[in-house]
């Protein structure tokens, strides 16, 4: 039986190597371990959810696939229902980045047994990077894609420690906005064409707007946050410039 992914989900399974043991955390439907078995890309899967509601959607699309034997469903908050080194691949993905850092954190025996991990933060992916920046562990890949109108983030992190090679990835970005620059888009995505550069416009949009509200205010706090998110804004401002003609459009009009 044929099946399509989203978009996001697509991103995440071309991810996912071969042969790997995956659990899938939050999964919702169960689409994406059902996907990657049924295309042959993995044998066998974990699919967890905290709720029971989304436990039973996911056993009635794997049943409906035929793969019971192939994919268990386990009901328990993050990685709670997982075994230490039961799986090598954790995917976490369709949630806030500030929820994905707590599950990694909560368990760090089980989290850092697994070989890899896939994260699709819905917000917050700063936080994850530098969290995966402080374990020494490097970003392998990461993607930006669109799906009905919306931006997201796709990353891959190795989870054997190389310090060298982690902080290789932010070797130009080294004062507090270059910085936040990198753990917001990602030092690999800001390398490559695609859709990081709609990303930096959407960000840039929103501090603008940041900007002129924290200019109403005049207390100590608005006048130290307005000159953060300026410095900022002037960053991307700058960074967009650098990719070309194409993006002046977004560059014109930056409050000072």
């Amino acid at each position: 039986m044929r099946m399509e992914l989203p978009k996001r989900l697509q991103q995440i399974a071309f991810f996912v190597e071969q042969g790997d043991s995956l659990a899938d955390v939050g999964t919702d439907h169960g689409l994406l371990p059902v996907f990657l078995v049924l295309s042959g890309k993995i044998k066998r899967a974990i699919a967890t959810d905290i709720a029971s509601g989304p436990c039973q959607a996911a056993r009635n699309t794997i049943r409906r696939h035929g793969l019971n034997e192939a994919i268990e469903v386990r009901l328990g908050p993050g990685l709670a229902p997982l075994q230490r080194g039961e799986v090598n691949t954790l995917v976490l993905a369709g949630m806030g980045g500030s929820t994905a850092l707590s599950i990694l954190t909560a368990h760090p025996e089980i989290a850092q047994t697994a070989h890899r991990w896939i994260v699709q933060p819905m917000n917050n992916g700063d936080k994850l990077r530098a969290y995966f920046r402080s374990l020494g562990f490097p970003i392998s890949d990461e993607t930006w894609l669109e799906e009905n109108g919306r931006l997201y983030q796709v990353m891959t992190v190795c989870t054997v420690r190389d310090v060298g090679t982690s902080e290789a990835l932010y070797r130009d970005y080294t004062h507090p906005e270059a910085e936040w620059f990198a753990y917001s888009f990602g030092p690999l995505a800001v390398n490559r064409s695609g859709l990081v550069e709609e990303a930096v416009v959407q960000t840039k949009k929103q501090l603008m707007d940041i900007v002129v509200q924290l200019a109403r205010g005049r207390n100590p706090v608005a006048v130290e946050q307005r000159s953060i998110f300026q410095r900022r804004l002037n960053w991307l401002t700058e960074w967009l410039k650098s990719r070309g003609d194409v993006m002046n459009v977004v560059c014109e009009n930056s409050p000072s």
